[in-house]
């Protein structure tokens, strides 16, 4: 089963070690260690004549190890990542020419890359994976006696069942594992009335917000909105009443944001939205949307956008005394502040 996050609910700002990318790097670099370790080992162990292959594939492990750390994956395609466990065939290959084909001991070596593919990536990843080092082992056969062609290809056979089995069984429990993962932080990061985000969560996103507004020079808007005399209508109503209202805003309110946009339950019948990409116009524009759904009771927004240079809680409490100054001024209305934005053209144009 697979865990969705609902519109407006960002997980971004959180650092998974069990993700795609953590676990391309962390694993990569430890095939590679392993690899490097057993070709030392190899070319004590295999004729001069043999020795520049070890060599070879020795210089192609470290260079893709020094790439698996520094090249920055996460901006290139998915499949990219494919690549590197590709290289490590080579190397494999490389290595069983050097030390008697795939009847040497070395010929394994081809499975380090298939599990590797196997901790990150998908089936269909690792499908190829499992196809890739059968075609590289094979290539050792071509020019073999018909006896030894025979043979290898018996073992052959074995060691890519071997990597398959195995490889299905690590690929489907780190996925389980990930999907587990996933669940407990989205339920750690969820208001159980509303299934907005709650205020652990807001400060996270607040937090990456202003960090990939400052990276990408684009603005940033926040609301802070609250029901007016929520208090009452818990009164007048009853409890139950209130929570009703609650939920019903909130997924009023999350029909009207986009699925960038982050909404929050702060606390009480207080709640947050974060507007990335939205100059102060266009915060102010949809804040009046969000006002104008909740017609059981007024609602006051204050509304600010990031200056790019104050911090997350110096923004948040701007923003709040706009909050505050809608209720000051009778309720029910949008205040923002300040009245014109100090960067039209986002953080970048400072």
């Amino acid at each position: 089963m697979t865990i969705s996050q609902p519109a407006g609910r960002s997980t971004r700002g959180r650092t998974d070690p069990l993700s795609r990318e953590a676990l391309f790097r962390q694993v990569g670099s430890l095939v590679g260690a392993v690899l490097l370790g057993l070709l030392s080992m190899a070319i004590r162990q295999v004729p001069q004549s043999s020795a520049s292959l070890v060599l070879q594939a020795s210089t192609l492990t470290a260079a893709t190890v020094i790439a698996t750390l520094l090249v920055p994956w996460h901006r290139l395609p998915a499949f990219v990542h494919t690549a590197l466990p590709l290289v490590y065939l080579v190397v494999a290959y490389l290595a069983c020419r050097a030390t008697g084909g795939v009847g040497s001991s070395y010929a394994q070596l081809a499975l380090l890359p298939v599990l590797w593919v196997a901790v990150y990536g998908s089936w269909v990843e690792l499908a190829l994976a499992v196809v890739a080092a059968g075609a590289a082992l094979g290539a050792t056969l071509v020019g073999s006696d018909p006896v030894a062609v025979a043979d290898g290809w018996t073992r052959l056979g074995a060691i890519l069942a071997a990597g398959a089995g195995l490889g299905l069984v690590v690929n489907r429990f780190f996925a389980s594992i990930r999907n587990q993962t996933s669940r407990l932080q989205f339920l750690a990061g969820t208001d159980p009335l509303t299934g907005a985000a709650n205020r652990r969560a807001w400060d996270e996103e607040l937090e990456s917000a202003l960090v990939r507004a400052a990276r990408d020079g684009r603005p940033l808007s926040v609301a802070l909105l609250d029901l007016d005399d929520f208090k009452g209508y818990n009164d007048r109503n009853g409890h139950q009443a209130g929570d009703i209202l609650l939920k019903e805003v909130s997924a009023a309110w999350q029909n009207l944001l986009r699925s960038s946009d982050v909404l929050a339950r702060i606390g009480g019948d207080e709640f947050g939205v974060l507007l990335p990409g939205c100059h102060l116009e266009m915060a102010a524009t949809i804040a009046e949307r969000l006002r104008r759904a909740v017609p059981e009771a007024g609602c006051s927004v204050g509304v600010s956008t990031w200056d790019g240079v104050e911090s997350a809680s110096e923004l948040f409490r701007r923003t709040d005394a706009a909050l505050y100054e809608a209720k000051g001024m009778g309720r029910d209305r949008v205040v923002v502040l300040p009245d014109v934005d100090p960067h039209p053209e986002g953080p970048a144009a400072a």
